[in-house]
């Protein structure tokens, strides 16, 4: 399946993090259309980071959530959800 993406991370608030989840995502060819950071969680909560791709194939998209989930900065696993065209 070949379309946009909505994704949504569960990160801890650290320097470089943001830097780590769009690194991965490019390796894996996935280009990012927005990204918003929402740190409403506090600061025992995570910091969640939503990312709207642009056209993607799932297999690529898949493999990138699923090292990114492997992260020690990981929070909670990452979401997503298919953005019909």
């Amino acid at each position: 399946v070949r379309t946009r993406y909505y994704l949504r991370f569960g990160v801890a608030d650290e320097p470089g993090v943001l830097g780590r989840l769009m690194t991965i995502l490019g390796a894996h060819q996935v280009s990012i259309a927005q990204v918003v950071q929402d740190t409403s969680g506090g600061a025992t909560g995570p910091v969640w980071v939503i990312v709207l791709t642009h056209e993607a194939r799932e297999g690529e998209v898949r493999a990138a959530l699923s090292e990114i989930d492997k992260l020690p900065v990981v929070r909670e696993k990452a979401r997503l959800i298919r953005i019909a065209s």
